[in-house]
């Protein structure tokens, strides 16, 4: 098993969580290689071969070189340098602390292998081994290495995989997919093992300074996918990475653009996108853009609308629409056996994406102009795109026409991202956690050999009256229908039934219902949440409508009780004076009248409660609830109830 390539990759990353730099985020490896092997003069090929075979990463000699450096620093003191011959200082090394975060990272990662294995086994009936797990593992990394970013590469990247099983590239894909949905903890790992391969690829950059470079001197052109996931015409998973790389390349002063015939490529795209969408029956293949757009519920007119706003929403996000350059006799090119080579070694389908692509390759290469740079940073030009077979292909064609050392004319985002990570991890720390949910969407995505074969098909029981145009419409518009072909098919080129495209056609219904289900006992439980959050508020209401009427109660009693007494005093003091005795009150001139108005009110009182029964005492109380229920309507109002 090869688990110390991983295992390292992920100490790797420990270790620069403690803010070393990028050397000396080595120097523990190295330390660990010289320890185990005897305490002689170091050979540079010796060390080299040593940390492949005990930590399984393949460093370049002229790395080891300045790891070495690091190495004798008194801080660590792990070798000395005797007339320019290094040799390792045992009683320094013996005192390494390695193992202990080796142990637990490698119990981490053999938890995420068994997840992976069990992953495989129960949802599609796979049955690997540790080491089958590991070398898909290995491969999933190394798919998306970056050693085509230096000239300085030795022949190799820093992980080396063993045969990986069948169908490993889907199986690890769908099981990346399943960890950021359902297992975060297995996701940071795997993150974690992910930052680490670009921590180890910087090693492959001959100049570590210039990872503190800008990108001033260099104009990036984004291929046709590229464009599309950044303008969120493939989906949210990818269009966040694509715009987090666009906005922080712009942010190092890098220059975005798109040549006139990439423009018109993804103007192509649209209108195929609307007719298609105008009229479902065509025969026009759909991509995951119109898929995209038609399960989001975009319509003809709105693909419209995206048409007549391309080039504003390109301005958005900084990018220049140019001509390509005119052809240099200075720059010769012959593009016809570039060509010849791009056909053998990416195997195009459709001619004008593989005129496109030449075009655009033999652009940059033109607009470079015959300077030798083996900097992205600064080489004036670089092509960039989603597809990883046409960068090394345009790699493995231009290193036998351009002198050694020159930066690739052409690279992935994946690459870039891995540059422009390393050279900003801060800034940029979510990056390639995205990225890396971003390929693994789009490594679910049939290939267009497959994704044909299977409209053939589906084409073919169309028009036998085999499937209603309602099914053929699923079959060929809904996303649950691709990811129903690939986990039926593994993503392998295989011949279709029709009884897989019926097993497919249930399965997308299956999943219609299951929503509408989900839907409707969401709308349920929403409605319920709704009516109980309405029932604590009707509750809350009455309790406050209760508390306000006991108030008013109190308080119209109160002021009742009070108006009682008093009209009882004045009606004593009336009949007082009625009396001879009271002839004896003496009173100011200014208040004479005063026991004249109170005489007349208690004879008043008197002939009421004779002959109608009027008591003061029923009249208080019927003014008590007329305030009562005023005070009532009126607090009501004032509260909202």
């Amino acid at each position: 098993m090869s688990n110390e390539a991983l295992t390292s990759l992920a100490i790797l990353k420990t270790n620069w969580d403690q803010n070393k730099d990028y050397i000396e985020n080595f120097v523990p490896f190295v330390a660990h290689a010289l320890s185990q092997r005897p305490a002689s003069a170091i050979s540079l090929s010796d060390l080299q071969r040593s940390m492949r075979e005990s930590l399984g990463l393949n460093v370049p000699q002229n790395s080891l070189k300045i790891i070495l450096g690091r190495a004798k620093k008194p801080s660590y003191g792990y070798v000395r340098q005797d007339h320019g011959v290094y040799f390792p200082v045992q009683q320094r090394l013996q005192n390494l602390k390695f193992g202990a975060v080796r142990q637990r990272v490698l119990r981490e990662h053999r938890a995420l292998l068994e997840k992976l294995r069990r992953f495989c086994k129960t949802g599609y009936h796979v049955d690997w081994g540790m080491e089958d797990a590991e070398n898909a593992l290995l491969r999933y990394l190394t798919d998306y290495d970056v050693e085509v970013l230096s000239a300085a590469v030795e022949g190799h990247s820093v992980l080396k995989a063993g045969r990986s099983p069948k169908s490993a590239k889907f199986l690890v894909n769908a099981f990346v997919r399943d960890l950021t949905e359902n297992d975060q903890q297995g996701f940071e790992y795997l993150e974690t093992v992910v930052k680490g391969n670009m921590l180890a690829n910087a090693l492959f950059l001959s100049e570590p300074g210039m990872l503190k470079r800008k990108f001033n001197n260099t104009d990036f052109y984004l291929d046709t996918p590229l464009v599309l996931r950044l303008l969120g015409w493939e989906g949210p998973q990818q269009q966040d990475p694509a715009k987090e790389l666009v906005d922080l390349l712009y942010q190092e002063q890098a220059n975005l653009k798109v040549f006139q015939h990439t423009f018109m490529e993804i103007h192509g795209i649209l209108d195929v996108c609307e007719q298609i969408l105008r009229n479902p029956s065509s025969k026009n293949p759909a991509g995951a853009t119109v898929q995209y757009l038609a399960q989001a519920g975009h319509t003809a007119s709105d693909v419209q609308l995206l048409k007549a706003r391309l080039e504003e929403s390109l301005g958005f996000h900084r990018i220049q629409i140019v001509e390509k350059p005119p052809y240099d006799q200075q720059c010769p090119l012959d593009e016809a056996v570039l060509e010849e080579h791009l056909q053998e070694n990416v195997g195009y389908r459709r001619p004008p994406t593989l005129i496109r692509d030449v075009d655009s390759l033999s652009a940059v290469f033109r607009l470079r102009r015959g300077r030798v740079s083996e900097f992205v940073d600064s080489c004036r030009a670089v092509f960039v795109t989603t597809n990883a077979s046409l960068a090394r292909a345009s790699r493995s064609f231009f290193c036998s026409v351009t002198p050694s050392g020159t930066a690739p004319v052409c690279v992935t985002d994946y690459i870039l991202t891995n540059l422009v990570w390393l050279k900003n991890p801060v800034k940029a720390s979510d990056l390639p956690s995205r990225q890396v949910i971003a390929n693994s969407y789009a490594a679910l995505e049939p290939n267009e050999e497959l994704w044909l074969k299977y409209l053939t098909e589906i084409s073919k029981l169309r028009e036998k009256n085999r499937i209603t145009p309602d099914d053929y419409y699923l079959l060929r518009m809904s996303i649950d229908a691709k990811k129903a072909l690939m986990d039926l098919t593994q993503g392998e080129v295989v011949d279709i039934t029709e009884g897989d495209l019926q097993s497919i056609l249930h399965s997308v219904k299956s999943r219609i219902v299951t929503e509408k289900e989900e839907e409707l006992r969401a709308e349920k439980e929403g409605h319920a949440k709704t009516q109980k959050q309405l029932d604590a508020k009707h509750q809350a209401d009455s309790e406050r409508r209760i508390r306000l009427a006991s108030f008013s109660t109190k308080v119209a009693s109160i002021l009742s009780k009070v108006l009682f007494y008093v009209l009882l005093l004045l009606l004593a003091a009336g009949a007082y004076l009625a009396f001879p005795t009271g002839s004896a009150l003496r009173l100011s001139n200014s208040y004479l009248y005063v026991p004249s108005l109170l005489m007349a009110l208690s004879v008043l009182v008197a002939f009421l409660n004779q002959c109608f029964g009027y008591t003061v005492k029923s009249s208080v109380r019927k003014l008590e609830v007329v305030l009562r229920d005023t005070m009532i309507r009126k607090l009501n109002r004032v509260f909202n109830l």
